[in-house]
C-alpha cells in the first residue's frame, strides 16, 4: 500500500474482497472507532463482530495483549501514515499467536473522509508453521534452550508453586568468564560452538525437573524447586563447575574454559523472578571478583555493596564540579645531591561528607564507568598548571609524573586531548612524566610499543611503576622506549633485611643501568634502607622518609625543605 491509499466500501466489489479476503482486516474511523471487521480477523483474533461495536482500535489491542503500545501505532500513523510489524497476540481463548499488523491511514476517493485500515496475516500464512515463529521468539537459535522471555515466564511459574505449596525455589545463574576473550581469539563462529557445549553440559548437570535457559551472550540460568537446603544447591553448582575441568575442543583446538556462579533463593532474596535475577547477577559480579570458577550466594552485604558503588559512581560524577578531586604531591628524591628530582602527582578525593575516600575504592568504580578518562584529563590540565607555576616561582626544571589507566593507555582519543592539553598549557613536555605499570606495559608488546613511542614523540618521559611484581620479559624491555624503572616498595621494606629483596633490587638497578635507564626506589622509609640504594647506585628515592603527600598548597614547605635541583 502507498501512503495515499484509497479505500472504498461503497462499491459490491469492495465489499467482495473486504469479505473474502484470507486477510484478517478492519477499518476505523478518525477517532479510531472500529467501523467494519471481516470474517478471517474474527477467526484470527476469537471475537464475534457485534464485540467491535463502538470500540476502539486501542481498545482491540488492549484486548488481544498486543505487544507494542498502541501510543506507538498511532504516533507512526501520525508521523508517516502506516505502521508495520510482527507481534505476539493472544486470542480470546488464550491462545497465544504470532501476527504480522499493517496499520494505514486511507482517505475516501472525495478524499473528504478519513480514516484507519488494519490488515493482519498470520506469521503462518508466510512460513507454513505458526510453531516455528513461536520457537524463534522463545528459544535461542544456537543452543535450541529456551531464551529469556521463556525463562522468565517459566520462572514465575515456578514461584508461584513455590508460594502456593510453601516450598524454596531458588535461581542459578551461569556465566562464562572471559568470554568475549574466546570471541576475539578463535572468532564468533569458535565462540558460538563454545556456547553450544557450556549448554549441554550445564543440561547435563541438572534434575529433568529443573528449567535451564540461555538468557545471554554468555549467561545461562536455571530455575529450581524443591531444593531442600543450601547444600543440595552447592551441590548442583559444583557440578557444573566440575563439568568444566575438560576442554570444550573444535576444529582441533582445545579452549579451557571457567565459569562464575551466582545464586539466589526464593522468598529469602526476592519475590519477583525479576528481583531474584538481578540479584543473582550481584552475585556473579562478586564471583568475580573473588576468584574464577567459583559459586557464590546473593547476601545484604553484597547488596550493600552493590548500592554503595552505585552511590559511590554517581557522587563521583559530581566530584569535579563540586572540586572534591585533589592532587597530592609527593617528592622524589636525587639520591646523589639529596635534592627533589620531580614530583609524582596522586589523585584524592575529598568527598563533602565522607572526608578522604580511598583511591583503591574509587579508582576501579572510575575505571568501571568511564570517568576516568575526562578525570584523568584534568589531572593532566591541574599537572601541567603546577609545572607551570612551580617553574615560574622556583625558576626550576621541576618534572610531575602523573599515573596512566589501561583504559587511558588503550584509549586513542585520550592522547589526542593530553597532546591538546599540553600544548594549550605552553609547558616543556619533558617536565611531564608518565608512569605505567609493568603489567599494563607487558600486555599487548606491540601495540604497547607504538603507543610508547607516541608519548615520546611528544616529548614525554615513560617510567614503569611497580617494577619486579610482573613478568616481563628483558628481550622486550630493552626494545621499549622506557626512561625509567621504579622499583615496587615491596622489595625496597626488606632490603636491609632480606638478601632475596637485596639481590631483586640490585638486578633492577643494574639491568637500568645497563638499558640507559635511571631507577626509583619507592616506599623508602628508614635511613637503613637510604644507605644500602646509595650503596648501589640507585638513582632516585621517594618515601614517607623525605615526606608524605601533601596538596598543593603545602608544597612551598617540602620545597623549602629539601631543596629544588636546578
Amino acid at each position: 500500500m502507498s501512503e495515499n491509499t484509497t479505500f472504498s466500501s461503497s462499491t459490491g466489489l469492495a465489499d467482495a474482497l473486504f469479505d473474502l479476503s484470507a486477510q484478517g482486516i478492519f477499518s476505523a474511523d478518525a477517532a479510531g472507532i472500529i467501523t467494519k471487521v471481516n470474517a478471517a480477523f474474527c477467526e484470527l483474533t476469537g471475537h464475534q463482530r457485534n464485540e467491535f461495536d463502538g470500540c476502539s482500535y486501542h481498545e482491540l489491542l488492549k484486548q488481544l495483549q498486543f505487544e507494542g503500545a498502541s501510543s506507538e501505532v498511532a504516533g507512526s500513523l501520525e508521523k508517516s501514515g502506516i505502521w508495520k510489524g510482527t507481534v505476539r497476540h493472544r486470542k480470546r481463548n488464550g491462545e497465544l499467536l504470532f501476527s504480522h499488523f499493517i496499520f494505514q491511514k486511507f482517505a475516501s476517493g472525495q478524499g473528504n473522509r478519513e480514516g484507519i485500515v488494519c490488515i493482519i496475516s498470520s506469521v503462518a500464512d508466510s512460513t507454513g508453521n505458526q510453531e516455528s515463529a513461536t520457537s524463534s521468539a522463545y528459544y535461542d537459535i544456537l543452543t535450541h534452550l529456551p531464551n529469556r522471555s521463556l525463562f522468565m515466564e517459566n520462572c514465575n511459574h515456578v514461584i508461584f508453586d513455590a508460594q502456593r505449596n510453601d516450598t524454596p525455589a531458588a535461581i542459578i545463574l551461569v556465566d562464562i568468564d572471559r568470554f568475549q576473550y574466546i570471541n576475539k581469539t578463535y572468532g564468533y563462529s569458535a565462540g558460538d560452538k563454545v556456547i553450544t557445549q557450556v549448554g549441554k553440559r550445564i543440561r547435563a548437570a541438572i534434575r529433568k525437573s529443573d528449567f535451564v535457559a540461555r538468557i545471554g551472550d554468555d549467561q545461562f540460568t536455571i530455575a529450581t524447586s524443591q531444593v531442600d537446603d543450601v547444600g543440595a544447591l552447592r551441590t548442583i553448582a559444583a557440578k557444573i563447575i566440575h563439568l568444566f575441568k575438560e576442554p570444550v575442543v573444535f576444529n582441533g583446538d582445545k579452549v579451557f574454559i571457567s565459569v562464575s556462579i551466582g545464586i539466589t533463593t526464593y522468598p529469602e532474596d526476592g519475590l519477583t523472578a525479576e528481583a531474584l535475577l538481578k540479584n543473582a547477577d550481584l552475585a556473579i559480579r562478586e564471583a568475580k571478583k573473588q576468584n574464577h570458577t567459583s559459586c557464590i550466594f546473593y547476601s545484604k552485604t553484597i547488596a550493600n555493596q552493590a548500592e554503595e558503588k552505585v552511590r559511590l559512581e554517581n557522587e563521583l560524577h559530581e566530584a569535579l564540579t563540586k572540586n572534591e578531586l585533589q592532587l597530592y604531591y609527593q617528592p622524589l628524591i636525587d639520591a646523589g645531591s639529596n635534592t627533589i628530582y620531580s614530583f609524582e602527582a596522586l589523585l584524592r578525593w575529598i568527598h563533602g561528607s565522607k572526608g578522604i575516600i580511598s583511591p583503591m575504592t574509587f579508582i576501579p568504580i572510575a575505571e568501571e564507568s568511564g570517568l576516568i578518562i575526562p578525570i584523568g584529563e584534568w589531572i593532566i590540565a591541574e599537572a601541567c598548571r603546577i609545572i607551570k607555576q612551580l617553574e615560574q616561582k622556583y625558576k626550576s626544571n621541576l618534572k610531575v609524573s602523573i599515573n596512566i589507566s589501561a583504559i587511558q593507555f588503550r584509549n586513542e582519543s585520550f592522547f589526542v586531548r593530553a597532546q591538546e592539553i599540553i600544548r594549550q598549557a605552553g609547558i616543556n613536555p619533558q617536565n611531564l612524566d608518565i608512569e605505567l605499570t609493568e603489567s599494563i606495559v607487558m600486555k599487548d608488546l606491540d601495540r604497547t610499543a607504538a603507543r610508547l613511542s607516541d608519548l615520546k614523540k611528544m616529548g614525554l618521559q615513560i617510567l614503569i611503576d611497580d617494577f619486579g611484581t610482573g613478568y616481563s620479559s628483558l628481550s622486550y624491555l630493552r626494545k621499549l622506549p622506557v626512561d625509567v624503572l621504579k622499583i615496587d616498595r615491596s622489595f625496597i621494606q626488606e632490603i636491609s633485611t632480606s638478601k632475596e629483596a637485596l639481590s631483586v633490587a640490585k638486578s633492577i638497578i643494574a639491568l637500568a643501568h645497563n638499558l640507559n635507564m635511571k631507577t626509583v626506589a619507592e616506599g623508602v622509609e628508614t635511613t637503613d634502607q637510604l644507605e644500602v640504594l646509595r650503596e648501589y647506585e640507585c638513582d632516585v628515592v621517594q618515601g614517607f622518609l623525605f615526606s608524605r603527600p601533601v596538596p598543593m598548597d603545602q608544597l612551598d614547605i617540602v620545597i623549602e625543605k629539601l631543596s629544588v635541583r636546578k
